[in-house]
């Protein structure tokens, strides 16, 4: 038995490494047996064909059965024969599967018609529960963070999402210099932890900016890392709706208020975030309310007695700037609220029909 020497340091599948040919991924290079690791497994089977007394003129031939025959009755076989034994894939990650292992274009289209008696009756409801058990937290406990891209016109910005899962307080920051792990841990510090502190847990994906170096970045401050699983983005689902529906509220008020410089856009990211704060509700309150303890100011709210002569005048002259950041804050409003009533559409739509059990009986 061959075991570890210790005389090199282990490290998590995340993130880039260095390599000869530059910076590659880790899981990309770790898919990949290492020359010497087959080898000692070949000796390891010889060493166990020796202690069974078995005869060195024995030979072994390990063969995997080729997908590419003509036969379709033997195809459609091994392709059961080959979902069963991997576990039961779904389709898009069965077929993917073999695509890497160079099956032809035959196979493929009869993979995509595999039906599965197993997978039919095991398979969940299309709509999920209408409510689920969530556990107490408290502001900061848990915070969940993602990236995500938005459509500007004459470029695309990319977004730092950040969500406390106890509140639903988001905070969207553009990072203008592009996901690299610098820009995102400059903005994370700048824009929550200077001011909410160091969380207790972070909640990310395994993306190449959430990797080593960021787990380790937060390990100085306090805080652990939590990774969801590959191929499950459903366990960051409240950071990737909340993101979701702020990018649709973003694109609204792009579309009637037209931003043309740096400047104004940060200040449209900034009412959009605002208005999710202010304007959603969760357990009776919303976020604002529930970390600051009040709602966030709006300017000169007549209707609720609030009155700046200044503004006020300049409102009334038409002076652009005043005008364009009037515009700005009631783009972003109405957007986030035409954003919300889509969301309200398509999960009622995603939910099945509530079943009529009459009147309550008491």
């Amino acid at each position: 038995m061959t075991r570890c020497d210790k005389n090199h340091e282990h490290e998590h599948i995340m993130g880039h490494a260095k390599t000869e040919d530059g910076w590659k991924l880790r899981s990309k290079s770790a898919q990949e047996y290492p020359r010497e690791f087959v080898r000692a497994i070949l000796l390891g089977l010889l060493e166990d064909a020796r202690a069974r007394g078995l005869s060195q003129a024995t030979h072994w031939v390990l063969t995997v059965e080729s997908l590419n025959t003509e036969d379709e009755k033997k195809i459609v076989q091994l392709l059961k024969r080959c979902h069963e034994n991997l576990g039961h894939p779904g389709q898009a990650r069965f077929i993917s599967m073999l695509k890497a292992a160079r099956a032809n274009e035959k196979c493929i289209k009869l993979a995509k018609g595999l039906t599965c008696s197993t997978c039919d009756a095991m398979r969940n409801q299309k709509s999920p529960n209408v409510a689920r058990a969530v556990k107490d937290l408290e502001f900061n406990e848990l915070v969940c963070v993602d990236t995500f891209e938005v459509e500007l016109g004459w470029r695309k910005l990319k977004m730092l999402n950040l969500v406390d899962m106890a509140t639903r307080y988001q905070l969207c920051i553009p990072l203008w210099k592009g996901f690299e792990i610098k820009h995102v841990r400059k903005a994370y510090r700048r824009y929550w932890k200077r001011w909410a502190g160091s969380p207790k847990n972070l909640l990310s994906d395994g993306g190449p900016e959430f990797g080593a170096a960021w787990t380790d970045f937060l390990a100085h401050d306090g805080t652990e890392h939590c990774v969801t699983a590959a191929y499950a983005p459903w366990q960051n689902g409240v950071c990737e709706r909340k993101g979701g529906s702020w990018k649709i509220a973003f694109g609204k008020a792009c579309l009637e208020c037209e931003p043309s410089t740096k400047e104004e856009v940060e200040e449209l990211c900034d009412q959009v975030t605002a208005a999710h704060n202010s304007m959603t509700r969760h357990d009776g309150h919303s976020p604002n309310q529930h970390v600051l303890g009040c709602d966030v100011r709006l300017p000169i709210l007549n209707m609720l007695g609030e009155s700046s002569d200044t503004t006020n005048s300049a409102l009334d002259q038409g002076e652009d700037r005043y005008v364009r950041a009037q515009n700005i804050r009631t783009a972003a409003r109405k957007a986030f609220l035409d954003a919300d009533s889509e969301e309200k559409v398509r999960r009622a739509l995603s939910h099945r029909n509530r079943p009529n059990r009459g009147p309550l009986k008491i």
